[in-house]
């Protein structure tokens, strides 16, 4: 009906859209498909996002996206809470390792930036030595 205006300027509680966003904290596609959907979803899904950062095996473009993402938006590291590290190979130089390409240099790690990092995980890491630490 043309003439109905029983729907027009009704808003959502933005308490409710960050419930809905909440239930859907672990499924990373749809919380992606909501940013691009709206921009009033975006800081409740960047904090979903970028909660809880897993690096597992040949990381080396995740990470390096993780810190593009952190130089073009320095305020996305103060939501970094988690980061989880696993069977990554801790490498000081550029060469081989057990016939396995290099996987991670520590240099790319952003540990700088995480201020409010509460939780590091390291699963299965190899390091030559302590300082790589």
């Amino acid at each position: 009906m043309a003439g109905d205006n029983r729907y027009r300027d009704q808003t959502v509680p933005i308490e409710t859209i960050h419930d809905i966003l909440d239930l859907l904290a672990n499924d990373k596609t749809t919380l992606c498909s909501c940013a691009t959907a709206s921009q009033a979803f975006l800081p409740r899904v960047r904090e979903h996002l970028y909660c809880n950062i897993v690096l597992d095996g040949h990381a080396l473009e995740k990470l390096t996206s993780l810190n593009d993402a952190l130089d073009s938006n320095p305020a996305l590291a103060s939501l970094v809470k988690t980061l989880s590290l696993s069977r990554l190979a801790v490498i000081t130089s550029h060469h081989e390792t057990r016939g396995r390409p290099v996987v991670l240099v520590p240099d790319l790690l952003p540990f700088y930036r995480l201020t409010f990092l509460r939780s590091l995980v390291l699963e299965e890491m190899h390091l030559h030595r302590p300082d790589d630490l």
